[in-house]
């Protein structure tokens, strides 16, 4: 099994544990476990953020991974706040937007002159940060506030992994779509029907099993028996090509070359005419 394999093995194992984890968490089997569960989820945000970061001292090109890194703490710290108390949701997604800003702010400042669109990234975000501080957030749209706001950045994240031309460089947007997804789905559908509350922690279930069956199924396929190297070296043995000899081509019979004609005589050169006179005529005479 190679690296990509299992890579996919493991996401669609972590799909899995979070879909039967949001399952538990909608119907009330973690009541009793709200805020553990709430400080496992930071725990796990932030040391994702933190392995991204890390990253890009061992491999620099990786620059971007800055992104998924800061955004990935702040949505670590911004689960945390929601253990306490008195905590305004405009607070808890300016959190959100200035950790993805300060990541768009890094990349500008580690290369001003070539990365210069990053800083027009970060600005925008922090301008939309700052007016939903400045407006605060009503208490009967917060779910729907939140939802449009998680679930924007999700898809365009995700439309930066599908337009990239390298999905695999940037198969981190791809991972930040979906924790942001899960995020958006989660606001979305907290105090909503029963059915509700199914739905998206079963379609976890199925692209978790979807992952890890892909990943048994191309398993299976056999590859192609290598060509051993000695039937590519010529022997010794064997007689080398005559590269001298001109190529033989058969032509169809309808294109055969034809004989030239014999050229016809002209009208004015004298025809070479022996006239050969009878014996006894000659002899008569």
């Amino acid at each position: 099994m190679n690296k990509q394999k299992i890579t996919t093995a493991l996401w669609g194992l972590l799909i899995l544990i979070l879909g039967v984890g949001a399952l538990a968490y909608n119907f009330g089997v973690l009541d009793d476990y709200k805020i553990i569960t709430a400080y496992i989820v930071a725990a796990l945000l932030a040391v994702m953020g933190v392995a991204f970061l890390l990253a890009i001292v061992f491999r620099r090109e990786n620059w971007f991974y800055v992104i998924p890194g800061f955004s990935l703490l702040s949505l670590g710290g911004m689960t945390y706040l929601t253990t306490l108390e008195n905590v305004k949701p405009e607070w808890l997604g300016a959190l959100f937007l200035g950790g993805i800003a300060l990541g768009f702010l890094v990349i500008f400042l580690r290369n001003r002159q070539e990365r210069w669109w990053a800083l027009l990234q970060a600005e925008t975000i922090i301008i939309i940060a700052l007016i939903g501080l400045g407006l605060g957030i009503p208490e009967s749209a917060t779910k729907l506030v939140g939802a449009i706001l998680f679930g924007g950045f999700a898809a365009s994240f995700f439309f930066v992994w599908l337009f990239s031309g390298h999905r695999g460089r940037f198969l981190w947007a791809l991972i930040l779509a979906g924790v942001l997804a899960i995020f958006a789905v989660a606001i979305f559908t907290s105090g909503q029907s029963q059915f509700a509350l199914l739905l998206w922690p079963v379609l976890l279930l199925l692209l978790g099993l979807f992952l890890i069956s892909r990943v048994f199924v191309s398993g299976g396929k056999k590859q192609p028996p290598a060509v051993p190297l000695e039937s590519l070296t010529p022997s010794p043995d064997s007689e080398p090509a005559q590269e001298d000899a001109p190529a033989k081509i058969q032509l169809p019979d309808a294109i055969q070359p034809r004989p030239a004609p014999e050229p016809e005589p002209a009208a004015d050169e004298p025809l070479d005419i022996e006239i050969i006179e009878p014996e006894g005529e000659d002899e008569a005479g």
